[in-house]
């Protein structure tokens, strides 16, 4: 890296954000595939939420710094343990948090709200995007649809990220439930 001029270093980057972004989906399509033939393997361990969600925040920091977006995460859940799957618990936030970055404008805010009710652990992101239009709700959870909001910086979209994370969250055990709640 010392040798790199600052063109170079940025090129490197932008490959490896590439490999990373095409790596996700290859995993998303194995995973999403496998589970079509074999019930999925759960790595089921407890989860404290107040350090999953600062060490899962922390791979977004990049993404947020080159749209000059900023990323909130409120709630009372930081005495909160989890008996889930942190991987995929991770897999269906990324998706969700990716579209909300993907699809607003440069120096806007994207919101996570967490909270307990009872036995429910609410999960609600919330974005400065243009939402999703009554025709786009029709057809977003089917694999490989593209809507019709583009992404604001020029962000790959594969058709695949919501239908991924809903396939992730239907993986999830079922001891303590999760939602992912939508804003109308």
């Amino acid at each position: 890296d010392g040798n790199l001029s600052d063109d170079q270093k940025d090129y490197i980057s932008k490959i490896r954000s590439v490999v990373q972004h095409g790596n996700g989906m290859i995993q998303d399509l194995l995973d999403i595939n496998t589970s079509k033939h074999q019930k999925p393997v759960l790595n089921i361990s407890s989860v404290r939420l107040s350090e999953f969600m600062a060490n899962w925040g922390a791979n977004f920091e990049k993404a947020l710094s080159s749209k000059q977006q900023k990323l909130i995460v409120t709630g009372e859940f930081q005495e909160l343990t989890l008996q889930t799957d942190a991987g995929l618990l991770s897999r269906i936030l990324d998706n969700l948090l990716s579209n909300a970055i993907k699809f607003s404008e440069k120096g806007t805010s994207v919101d996570i709200h967490i909270e307990a009710q009872e036995d429910k652990l609410l999960i609600r992101i919330t974005d400065e995007g243009p939402g999703i239009s009554a025709e786009d709700q029709k057809k977003m959870f089917k694999p490989f649809t593209r809507l019709s909001a583009q992404p604001t910086g020029g962000e790959p979209s594969n058709g695949l990220g919501l239908y991924a994370a809903v396939w992730f969250f239907f993986h999830q055990p079922r001891n303590l439930d999760h939602y992912l709640l939508f804003p109308p």
